[in-house]
């Protein structure tokens, strides 16, 4: 945006009021980062000169970095899948771009819902607002699978990762059966 000066005023004990007659040198460029200094001169009509004053203006980057994630805000996994990071990048009108900083872990043994949280400071000091990854590990669906033993025999076979369960319907007490 572009700067505007607050000016100066000034006042002479013979000519009154002088503030027209002020000159103000230099210049500031709101579109490079630094420090300008702007000064003010003035003379009265006889010729003489105050005493020249200045002002620093301060040209600073406000703007806060942006944080992008890479692949889906929310990852559906199973127990035993493997995760895969897939980052984040940030962008920022000053310092250019790169990857986020992650932390947090997904430990897919385990069913739960974790989350990767990706962060960017840039040189100036502004923070990027904080992204979230949501990652869902889930444990493995049971699915019943029908088989047949025999003539008057049907039985269901439960099967997670670690464990078979077997349902058996038809069976007389005392009969074997083997799987």
């Amino acid at each position: 945006s572009a700067y505007t000066d607050s000016g100066a005023t000034a006042s002479d004990f013979n000519d009154g009021d002088v503030t027209a007659d002020i000159v103000v040198g230099g210049a500031v460029n709101t579109g490079v980062l630094g420090s300008y200094t702007l000064t003010y001169n003035v003379s009265d009509a006889a010729g003489n000169a105050a005493t020249q004053v200045s002002r620093t203006v301060n040209v600073t980057d406000q703007s806060l970095p942006v944080i992008t994630l890479t692949g889906n805000a929310t990852v559906n996994l199973t127990v035993g899948d493997t995760y895969t990071e897939q980052g984040a990048t940030w962008t920022d009108n000053i310092d250019g771009s790169g990857s986020a900083t992650a932390s947090g872990s997904v430990n897919t043994a385990v069913a739960d819902t974790y989350y990767i949280a990706y962060n960017f400071t840039d040189t100036a000091g502004n923070a990027a607002t904080e992204v979230i990854r949501t990652v869902i590990v889930s444990a493995a669906d049971v699915v019943p699978t029908q088989f047949d033993l025999g003539s008057d025999v049907t039985g269901a076979e439960r099967s997670t990762a670690t464990q078979r369960t077997f349902v058996i319907a038809g069976i007389d007490s005392g009969q074997t059966v083997s799987i």
